[in-house]
């Protein structure tokens, strides 16, 4: 989780990297594709930090209907290590707080502290949902080709890159 902490630009970048699409992606759109997934993720942090100044997330997610489930585990599978989720069918962010309190402990912070950032995190998964779209939508590639007809996917860091650009611009992590 260290890559958290690069600037947003390099963070959008290593995200894209790792989207099982990424070889599709022409290399003169990357630069474009990781401007509108910051900027979207920056003006609703500013949107949402002008409705509810100095609330929680945990309060504002509430106000939005969310509910926020904490479990007493960790989730790993394979290599990745979930600290939330968001499920839009229940409206529901669930916190693994075994995951996020091991984190926690490695930055020196509260469990509470961090939980807010995996709450505002998720939040903007929501965002996504229900007011602004889908940001893996925003830019296809071809995946493959038959009988003349193009099948096409969605990036889906595209939905990353906003996540991590509306916590950091929502905790002054990044001007």
């Amino acid at each position: 989780m260290k890559h958290l902490f690069l600037p947003m630009e390099e963070l959008a970048l290593f995200e894209l990297k790792r989207d099982r699409y990424f070889d599709k992606i022409p290399y003169e759109d990357i630069a474009a594709i990781i401007e509108d997934g910051i900027s979207i993720g920056k003006n609703w942090a500013k949107t949402i930090g002008e409705m509810y100044p100095k609330k929680s997330f945990s309060h504002i997610a509430k106000a939005y209907g969310l509910k926020i489930l904490e479990e007493d585990r960790e989730l790993i599978i394979g290599d990745v290590i979930f600290y939330s989720e968001f499920y839009s069918g229940k409206k529901e962010i669930v916190i693994y707080i075994k995951s996020v309190e091991a984190w926690a402990s490695e930055l020196g912070k509260t469990y509470e502290e961090c939980k807010e950032l995996f709450i505002a995190h998720e939040f903007f998964h929501y965002l996504e949902c229900e007011e602004i779209g889908l940001l893996s939508n925003r830019y296809k590639v071809t995946n493959f080709k038959l009988a003349g007809f193009k099948f096409q996917c969605g990036i889906k860091a595209l939905s990353e890159i906003g996540a991590h650009s509306f916590v950091k611009h929502s905790f002054s992590m990044e001007e």
